[in-house]
């Protein structure tokens, strides 16, 4: 079953089209007499709308939205009139220029609205295929009255046609939350073909085939290259690895258990089977991007449960961890891992493991930094932490909340004029079971969405300063340039410090607000180079994110030249020519290039991949300092239930997920142990560096020889390792990315051999 996707969400496909058997609501659907009854929104030389009488899905024109430079968003929209409660079918066909590797980023979105009611926005990106494609939405009309606007940002070219609105039964697998509705949208592109088992896979039940596990979905069916009863993996000692397989059952399965036993070597060396842990990969519904009303089902929960129970004609994935003992002898290591089931034969799989005789080496002064390591319960903190720790994480951020009582205190003189301490009993629990775990990188503290500025204002009744646009951050007023406020920020920066000296922490970074260069000169942007601006004045180290999509952006170059980290988005590895430009404006602005991207983004949820690429071989490509994975636990309302939230951003966003039948406990997923597989590419990459500069200084001029020959082929290998625009393109799956870490694997044992 092959998937399709860009990385910020999986692309929509052609769903089966309904005979149209109701009026169109939509008037001059396919722009044959121009952009008549359509509303535009556009400013002229960035990008411009007009209708295309050369290009069209159906007829003799389509509309054009065209980007001629910089900046800026565009829209069109047009108004219909509904029946309150009515059920309807919105539908339309698009298309780029760029289709899915888009060399820019791709935000385009279609938004229903009915007055009085929170937006519906159906997708969220769409648009992203070089041919014509159908998209069609399902919803409830909350009034009788709907405007309907189509937004695209920064896109070369992308085109519209052929919209039509009409009544239409709501879809049997459509979810309904009281008035809003959710769409299923298939991950995949198209169906596995049918497959006819043999005699003895029908007399046990059940069929066993290797996959990626992301790729495998209840309605998988394996195809006759992918069965197979042997797993073959390697490691080296004191790593994890993982080995994963999946069953098709070709009859209703019940009670399904895994049984392991020992690794056992040549001349009795054995690994118990106590470190290794079977978990069952949960497939379920999760919006498709943070604010769409379109769903998929994803592979993504690593369950740990006694047995499962799977029907007829369904797939279900098993997925294994070995924690390989930092004591284990190098060699070979088998174990047969054998699906027990009720009324039915059990299948047996064959799993060899190869420990590899070296051992991997840290990087120094290379980082992997998690976002959200502090929003769980703090009894948790230390569990949490050493979660962090077994995947590869050595710096984390701690965020700064105003909200009492769990947030930071500034304490004030008696006149109420002067700051004289600061305190966050959080943060000290969470310094202390970092230090306890033992993530040795710096610790990043961020005042997130708020700032010391406003509890500032806040405690002197100061007016707020409100911007336009309601999703932005207020500041205060006139009074934050006078001198005497900045004193008082700059006074509480100085009790900050003390604190963490007191907690015994000197080697942590200020960050400040969110995402400030994202608003411009609106309130988190000012609020983010003030803060910035004064750290610096009294001395504390700094680290900033820079979220655009042109790292020379004016706004980039006076948030950076404050930052000791400068941290760029996904733009940062994007391609070859904007990853320079990120590093030049880092060097010129004598800032470390950090970037972050990967974590439980949309389209990241349920895979190895594309975290596993972000957090190694694009890490180790972008030449940056640090990665930033976010986010470890963000949910809204229920983490089990992606559709019951009336945030902002309503989609649930977690690397791992609360254990409700083990309180305490956590749940891990794919796409977690996607970052910890990166983080081990990339420490394969740095050892394999290591052997390589030490052999080419050998005396032995046939190993300097050798030596040489093997960085070529190595540059050459990961010169071929995909750009973010490249990532679909090339289809760097986790094969290729295993296949690259066993090659790197074959030329350390070689070296270290002729050593």
């Amino acid at each position: 079953m092959k998937k399709i996707g860009c990385l910020a969400v999986f692309l929509l496909v052609d769903s089966v089209v309904f005979a149209q058997t109701h009026e169109n609501l939509i008037k001059n659907p396919s722009f044959e007499q121009g952009l008549g009854g359509w509303k535009t929104s556009f400013q002229p030389g960035f990008i411009e709308i007009s209708s295309d009488h050369q290009t069209a899905h159906e007829g003799n024109a389509s509309v054009l939205f065209e980007r001629k430079g910089g900046s800026r968003c565009a829209n069109i929209s047009t108004t219909a009139r509904l029946e309150a409660g009515q059920t309807y079918c919105l539908s339309l066909y698009a298309r780029s220029l760029e289709g899915a590797n888009d060399s820019v980023r791709r935000d385009d979105k279609i938004v229903l609205r009915f007055k009085g009611e929170k937006p519906i926005i159906p997708w969220y990106p769409f648009v992203t295929e070089k041919k014509w494609k159908r998209y069609e939405y399902y919803f409830i009309a909350l009034n009788d009255t709907l405007t309907l606007s189509v937004f695209v940002y920064e896109g070369k070219k992308a085109w519209f046609d052929n919209f039509q609105l009409v009544k239409a039964p709501l879809p049997p697998n459509a979810i309904v939350r009281g008035r809003e509705v959710f769409n299923y949208w298939p991950r995949y592109v198209s169906e596995d073909r049918p497959f006819e088992a043999d005699a003895n896979a029908k007399r046990m039940g059940m069929l066993a085939y290797l996959r990626n596990p992301q790729d495998v979905y209840p309605c998988s069916i394996p195809q006759m290259s992918e069965i197979s009863h042997d797993m073959d993996v390697f490691s080296t000692p004191g790593e994890q690895e993982p080995a994963c397989f999946s069953f098709y059952a070709l009859k209703d399965l019940e009670k399904i258990s895994v049984e392991l036993s020992d690794l056992v070597g040549i001349g009795g060396k054995t690994i118990s089977k106590n470190c290794m842990d079977a978990r069952f990969v949960k497939c379920w519904p999760q919006r498709i991007s943070h604010c769409a009303h379109t769903y998929s089902i994803i592979p993504e929960l690593l369950e740990k449960r006694p047995h499962i129970d799977v029907p007829r004609g369904n797939s279900q994935s098993v997925f294994l961890t070995i924690d390989v003992p930092p004591e284990s002898a190098a060699g070979d290591y088998v174990a047969t891992i054998r699906l027990a089931c009720a009324g039915a034969s059990s299948l047996q799989m064959n799993l060899r493991l190869r420990v590899l005789p070296f051992r991997l080496e840290e990087p120094k002064d290379i980082f992997w930094q998690l976002y959200g390591a502090d929003t769980v319960d703090p009894l948790s903190y230390e569990k949490v932490l050493l979660d962090a720790k077994k995947h590869g994480i050595n710096c984390v951020q701690k965020g700064l909340v105003r909200f009492k009582p769990s947030g930071f205190v500034l304490d004030w003189s008696d006149d109420n004029k002067r700051i004289v301490g600061f305190h966050d009993d959080l943060l000290e629990k969470f310094e202390l079971a970092r230090k306890k775990v033992g993530i040795k990188g710096p610790l990043i503290l961020c005042e997130s969405g708020y700032s010391f500025a406003l509890a500032i204002a806040e405690h002197l009744k100061l007016k707020l300063t409100k911007s336009p646009n309601p999703n932005e951050t207020a500041w205060p007023g006139e009074e934050m340039d006078q001198p005497w406020f900045k004193q008082l920020y700059k006074d509480a920066l100085v009790e900050l410090k003390k604190f963490m000296k007191k907690i015994g922490n000197e080697d942590w970074y200020f960050e400040g607000v969110d995402e400030p260069v994202a608003f411009a000169f609106e309130g988190r942007f000012r609020l983010g180079l003030y803060g910035m601006i004064l750290a610096k004045e009294v001395g504390l180290k700094t680290h900033g994110l820079c979220n655009t999509y042109d790292p020379s952006w004016p706004y980039n170059r006076l948030i950076g030249s404050q930052l000791d980290h400068m941290v760029f988005n996904r733009s940062f590895g994007l391609n070859h020519k904007m990853n320079q430009k990120c590093l030049q404006v880092a060097a010129e602005c004598k800032s470390q290039p950090w970037f972050y991207g990967s974590g439980s983004y949309t389209g990241q949820e349920g895979g190895l991949m594309p975290n596993r690429w972000y957090s190694g071989f694009l890490f180790w490509k972008t030449k940056a300092k640090g990665h930033g994975i976010w986010i470890y636990n963000f949910s809204h309302g229920d983490p089990f239930d992606d559709f019951d939230s009336s945030y902002a951003e309503p989609k649930d966003s977690n690397l791992i997920y609360p254990d409700k039948e083990h309180p305490g406990e956590f749940i891990s997923t794919l796409q977690w142990e996607g970052v910890r597989e990166g983080v081990k590419d990339y420490k394969y990459l740095h050892t394999l560096e290591g052997m390589l500069r030490k052999s080419k200084q050998s005396r032995d001029s046939k190993v300097a020889a050798r030596a040489g020959e093997i960085e070529a082929q190595l540059n050459r290998l990961i010169s071929e390792v995909p750009w973010l625009e490249e990532y679909y393109e090339k289809d760097f799956n986790n094969q290729k990315a295993g296949a690259l870490r066993r090659q790197m694997a074959e030329w350390m044992m070689e070296l270290k051999d002729k050593k």
